[in-house]
């Protein structure tokens, strides 16, 4: 029996309940994995574990309902030809690492996937609700014990990886607060959680907030015709665009420096923040090789000498696929949204939306949706596959929305 995409068989719901929790157990302990200790390297094999695991359950499941939905079908054909891009830039530059660039790409892919056809009803988001809690808690106590120390980075290597960790687990903290009758211990999280974001000094962070918390309170009029819909995730491309093509080019503009001291001033930090001196030559060496790229395992180390990453998701695909890989990673972010639309008056797909956009924000200034810092690009991923879980659900209940 089901009902609203929840399967009636109780061992099916068990066994679909301890999946997802030792997921995502394994997936804030794999985050040691950025701690630069000798436990980084068990941290690994958590992740890998879950990566390979997941891929494997998919199979398994696929085989035996033997019919892929469309929403999966639509992935599965971004990923064939994203890869194909990938596999052809080879052509330029082949390494080892361009082979695990495009396995960590498919088996993100399978990840969500896989997470998507389970049922994310009331008691599985509750667990993930309190675990996501005792994360940031502990988080918490050593922020405390630190005394409450500035630019916080907990036990990982700097601080923008623990702003990441606390806005990402805390969706779960939300979501489950939305369906509890105790709100008040969630919301003592939650400020928690900020209150961490705030002591990392995470701006990336900040704005992907302020962004978020802007689509959400603006969700009813975002929604009112499919139109409008559209517009606002191609209003969001546009600002992307001009971030990564515009944004880095500033300090050449005769007025700048007059409105940098003004924004000093203010907020006693600069308009610009040092990555646009990575972003100016990065864009001329993408154009040396615009449509396929200089190869998928190609980083910054190989063509500008430098020992550190991008620090941005689009210029990392356009250097290492090219401008067609960027457009298809586009294509991809097009149909997570487009697809949300059906399921629009969900108050579950309204903060998944709110939380995607802060995705794409966040995305600006990390590489870790699809490399780097998989952990943080995995829970980006876990929040998509709830939204996809709840347009799965609709549809398996033939509820006209």
């Amino acid at each position: 029996m089901q009902r609203n995409g929840i399967i009636g068989r109780k061992s099916h719901v068990q066994f679909n309940t301890i999946v997802l929790s030792c997921f995502f157990l394994l997936l804030l302990l794999a985050t040691i994995n950025n701690t630069g200790t000798a436990l980084s390297q068990l941290g690994t094999l958590f992740l890998s574990a879950i990566l390979g695991i997941s891929a494997l359950l998919l199979i398994f499941h696929y085989a035996k309902k033997g019919e892929l939905s469309r929403l999966h079908l639509s992935l599965v054909y971004i990923s064939i030809v994203f890869v194909f891009i990938s596999i052809v830039g080879f052509f330029n530059q082949f390494t080892l690492r361009g082979i695990v660039t495009i396995s960590q790409f498919v088996l993100l892919i399978s990840f969500t996937m896989l997470l998507s056809t389970i049922n994310w009803n009331t008691f599985k988001i509750k667990i993930i609700g309190v675990i996501s809690s005792l994360f940031i808690l502990l988080h918490f106590v050593v922020w405390i014990t630190s005394g409450f120390s500035s630019s916080f980075s907990s036990v990982y290597l700097n601080s923008n990886i623990i702003g990441p960790y606390m806005l990402f687990t805390s969706f779960f903290v939300i979501l489950s607060m939305s369906l509890s009758k105790r709100k008040f211990s969630h919301a003592i999280i939650i400020i928690m959680s900020f209150l961490l974001i705030l002591a990392s000094e995470t701006r990336s962070i900040l704005l992907a907030i302020a962004i978020a918390l802007l689509t959400y309170v603006s969700w009813k009029f975002i929604c009112k015709t499919k139109i409008r819909y559209v517009s606002f995730i191609l209003i969001v491309f546009l600002f992307l665009g001009a971030f990564v093509f515009v944004y880095p080019y500033l300090p050449y503009w005769d007025n700048f420096h007059s409105i940098n001291d003004m924004a000093i001033q203010l907020t006693g930090k600069r308009i610009m923040s040092g990555r646009e001196a990575i972003w100016v030559p990065l864009i001329e060496i993408i154009n040396n090789h615009p449509f396929i790229g200089h190869g998928p395992g190609v980083t910054t180390e190989h063509v500008m000498s430098l020992d550190f990453s991008s620090h941005n998701l689009y210029l990392q695909v356009a250097l290492q696929n090219g401008y067609i890989g960027l457009a298809l990673l586009l294509l991809l972010f097009f149909i997570i949204w487009i697809s949300f639309w059906k399921v629009r008056k969900d108050n579950t797909i309204k903060l998944v939306s709110s939380f995607f956009i802060a995705i794409l924000i966040h995305q600006l200034f990390e590489v870790s949706f699809t490399q780097n810092q998989l952990t943080v690009g995995m829970l980006q991923w876990l929040i998509i596959s709830v939204g996809f879980s709840v347009l799965l659900a609709k549809k398996r209940s033939d509820i006209k929305i």
